[in-house]
């Protein structure tokens, strides 16, 4: 499985994400966005196959503070313009 960064922990920088969930949206062929912000300091965005986006829009740290911006994402390029 890989998804960049999105869900590697800043501790143990161990992938924690689902490996069942991963094969599962890996067989979603019209799959164009998913969104996802369960690992806090996995934020940001990976572009499979430049046909899919992948984003972690977590808005809170570790601490559970709010410390970022929420994504904007165009639906009709399938592109982040702001965060």
């Amino acid at each position: 499985k890989h998804l960049g960064s999105l869900n590697v922990t800043t501790r143990s920088r161990e992938d924690v994400g689902c490996p069942y969930l991963y094969e599962k949206i890996s067989e979603l062929k019209q799959l164009k966005l998913f969104v996802q912000g369960h690992i806090h300091e996995g934020r940001g965005s990976y572009t499979f196959a430049d046909k899919q986006l992948f984003v972690n829009a977590s808005l809170v740290n570790l601490q559970y503070e709010l410390v970022n911006n929420p994504f904007v994402i165009d639906t009709e390029k399938w592109v982040i313009i702001d965060s």
